[in-house]
């Protein structure tokens, strides 16, 4: 299908097996100084081969890419990298992160999620992070990009394990949540001065509890975000709804009530959920509980508006 070249060398190229539907990527080149990895996998040796999906982290040399079967399987250039900061952030690629919830910031790692299993919104979370010469990282929002974080090397140690910080293998997962809970650190301060017998306990779980999806699909993408009430959804209206959220493939979060008839990993009420994957034609949706992101569980459309009482989302295709 495609042939792309590292500097020096042409080093990778598609091509569809017969009477399947797998990509692979070869590495054609001759050149052994210039890799070729898969979501931090790899090398690649020369002549060989691996099958490669929609949403993968692919290095040829010291250019990161990402597949993106929407792009008519073309690869888009994410950055140079020469000191192997994605496979820092994200070892097992952007579309495979994983971590457990330790705060109240359920709205914001459903959307990580959620825009991690859309190539253009993985594009966006690998983006936003810079490295600093001094080993932290600079985080810039879409949604304020005017305006960056700077997530240091001491907040990197200070997270460890410690019980206001998600535990996640990713780094780049821990860095976003840290650059957001300063984000609304600043904007709590911008409010105006405060008794100073309250204020040390502005802290990252305080300030970073009962978010808005809404408010993390914006920041996380810099686009507009859609809102529908389940309440005014009816069985029709919500068949055409995911009909069309699959169809765009639109990154999409949604939100428990207070009162839940629990199922499979939906076990919390007034809880934000990714929606990872619709299934129109069996009429149920895949979702993530952001507790523990590797776990996922069907539902039927009709316990979905049972159970949810709005969806958000965003249309990165308009990008």
């Amino acid at each position: 299908l495609h042939s792309y070249a590292a500097p020096d060398s042409r080093v990778g190229e598609f091509f569809r097996l017969k009477n399947d539907d797998k990509i692979i990527i070869r590495n054609s080149g001759n050149n052994s100084k210039i890799q070729v990895r898969i979501n931090g996998q790899g090398p690649l040796k020369p002549k060989e081969s691996s099958e490669i999906k929609p949403g993968d982290t692919l290095k040829l040399g010291n250019q990161v890419y990402l597949f993106d079967k929407d792009n008519n399987y073309k690869l888009r250039f994410i950055r140079k990298d020469e000191k192997d900061t994605i496979n820092k952030l994200f070892p097992l690629g952007v579309k495979n992160i994983d971590f457990c919830q330790s705060i109240g910031d359920c709205y914001l790692l459903s959307t990580l999620k959620s825009l991690s299993k859309n190539p253009r919104g993985a594009e966006l979370l690998m983006k936003m992070i810079e490295p600093m010469s001094d080993g932290g990282y600079k985080v810039t929002f879409p949604g304020l990009p005017k305006e960056s974080f700077e997530v240091t090397r001491q907040d990197i140690q200070n997270m460890g394990n410690a019980e206001d910080s998600v535990k996640s293998n990713h780094l780049g997962v821990k860095i976003i949540e840290h650059a957001y809970f300063k984000l609304r650190k600043n904007v709590d301060e911008s409010l105006g001065p405060e008794d100073p017998r309250i204020s040390k306990y502005k802290t990252k779980l305080v300030l970073l509890n009962f978010g808005d999806i809404g408010e993390a699909l914006y920041l996380l993408t810099g686009m507009k975000t859609l809102f529908f009430p389940t309440e005014k959804l009816d069985d029709k209206m919500i068949k055409e709804l995911f009909k069309t959220l699959k169809a765009n493939n639109m990154p999409t979060v949604a939100m428990t009530g207070k009162n839940i008839s629990p199922q499979g990993n939906m076990t919390k009420s007034m809880h934000a959920y990714c929606i990872s994957e619709i299934n129109p034609e069996k009429e149920e949706v895949t979702i993530i509980n952001p507790d523990d992101s590797s776990k996922e569980s069907k539902i039927s459309y009709k316990t979905f508006l049972e159970n949810f009482t709005y969806i958000s989302c965003v249309n990165l295709k308009s990008q």
